[in-house]
């Protein structure tokens, strides 16, 4: 027969700081049991992913261009403002930190001077701990001065915005100018690559053919006759054992490597029928302001086209011909 399950006793004290469930279990020190807690998720800066908004983020240049001082220095300033809003975090969450451990250190020692007294050894010194209304009021305070960072921050990230956006012209241009030779070498590459596996597979049909001559040649040596058709079938057979089934089912359904390939090499055909560049359709474009404002806008857009895009467009929308705001200068 096995023990009963022990059960609360109503009549028992009430529980205690350092016991467990039961008032049964040895005293545990709550420090203790607070260091061994996993730690919390956190994020780069240390704080709870997604507790704080985060500042604005500036608007970075394209990779490879010279960015100018000017910029190079707003941006600078944005990454202080933001390592100082990173910080004021930090500062929120060690607080929290501080003060949960306080109170867990407290509670520990009192524990503590319970045991020296109940055993008549002088009583240790108990610490004071950072009260949940004392912790709350300071979280307030440096809860305000991450806003107040955060603040500094998107403001630097809309200064360097409007720094940028005087140099985007420029730069679009440039990396519009990058795609042809983008598209050229990336093609170059899976032309090479193609032309690599057509060599790589034509080995294995070497491989076979050879190894299809040698077998003949000992078949003649030991007295048996070998007809073409027979080594040829030889050969099919070895090639078929040097491969897998994966390559064999892979070849049945056009889905070896030299068939995918090509069909990359045909995507990339499609991909250069693109033009970064293009002129979209003025009911495309989707631009917030008034009528007379977007209209502007989307004339200068197609006004600094080159002349090919620009026919491309009048192809496109007009048949060839000049449009409106053309004719009528």
């Amino acid at each position: 027969m096995t023990d009963p399950i022990p059960t609360a006793d109503p009549h028992a004290p009430a529980l205690t700081p350092g016991r467990d469930a039961l008032n049964y279990g040895p005293a545990f020190d709550p420090a203790d049991v607070v260091a061994k807690m996993p730690a919390r998720p956190t994020t780069g800066s240390g704080h709870e992913a997604g507790e704080y908004l985060a500042p604005a983020e500036p608007i970075l240049p394209p990779a490879g261009v010279e960015v100018p001082a000017d910029l190079a220095a707003a941006l600078a300033e944005h990454d202080t403002r933001r390592e100082a809003w990173e910080s004021a975090v930090d500062a929120v969450e060690d607080y929290k930190d501080d003060a949960r451990q306080s109170r867990a250190t407290r509670a520990a020692a009192i524990q503590a001077a319970g045991r020296a007294v109940a055993q008549g050894k002088p009583r240790p010194k108990i610490p004071n701990a950072i009260s949940e209304a004392d912790e709350e009021t300071e979280v307030a305070v440096l809860t305000a001065v991450v806003n107040a960072r955060r603040a500094e921050a998107t403001a630097a990230a809309r200064k360097a915005d409007r720094l940028t956006a005087t140099y985007a012209t420029g730069w679009a241009a440039e990396v519009v100018d990058r795609f042809g030779p983008a598209l050229a070498e990336a093609t170059a590459a899976v032309q090479a690559a193609y032309e690599a596996t057509q060599r790589a597979e034509g080995i294995l049909n070497q491989a076979a053919h050879w190894r299809s001559v040698a077998l003949a040649a000992d078949l003649d040596r030991a007295g048996v006759r070998v007809t073409e058709r027979q080594r040829a079938r030889i050969l099919s057979d070895l090639l078929d054992a040097s491969k897998t089934w994966q390559a064999a089912a892979a070849e049945a359904q056009h889905r070896g490597p030299v068939h995918l390939l090509n069909q990359v090499h045909t995507a990339l055909g499609v991909l250069g029928q693109c033009d970064p560049g293009a002129v979209p359709g003025a009911d495309m474009l989707n631009l917030p302001g008034g009528e007379e404002i977007t209209r502007d806008i989307w004339r200068a857009l197609f006004d600094a086209a080159t002349p090919a895009r620009k026919q491309a467009f009048r192809n496109r929308y007009t048949g060839g011909r000049p449009l409106r705001h053309e004719r009528e200068r």
